[in-house]
């Protein structure tokens, strides 16, 4: 079984490389950009099953590529988890980010255990939901 491949978007470089090494280490296949064009341009050549983006951003906002990703996905019949990071919250861009499908909105600072399992939990209904489409298909 291949591991799960994560998409880190952060224009912050440290940020990149902290969260790219945290994921590696918890067993993902990472691949990390530092904005949400360079993220539409890489999901043509290996589509992720979660990216994790930071909100704010030069260019193209979060939640405009949480919104790009989500109609690309549906024009391929793919499917990928959108977790939104930020350090800026607030309850309206967390709404927001939800109605637009984001599988979860973490704030910064967070704690790493706490993301790791936001991580496994939104991978691990991606999972549950592509083993009902294959037992339907089977039916």
């Amino acid at each position: 079984m291949r591991p799960d491949r994560v998409m880190v978007v952060d224009d912050d470089l440290s940020m990149r490389q902290m969260l790219s090494i945290l994921l590696k280490r918890t067993g993902y296949k990472v691949e990390a950009v530092s904005s949400a064009e360079e993220a539409l341009e890489a999901v043509d050549k290996a589509w992720p099953d979660l990216v994790l983006t930071d909100l704010n951003m030069p260019g193209m906002h979060g939640i405009e590529l949480l919104t790009e990703l989500k109609m690309v996905a549906a024009l391929n019949e793919r499917d990928v988890e959108v977790i939104v990071v930020t350090a800026y919250g607030s309850t309206r861009t967390a709404v927001d980010a939800m109605m637009k499908g984001a599988a979860n909105y973490v704030l910064k600072p967070f704690d790493n255990d706490e993301l790791k399992m936001v991580v496994r939990r939104a991978l691990g209904r991606r999972a549950l939901a592509a083993e009902n489409r294959m037992l339907r298909a089977q039916l």
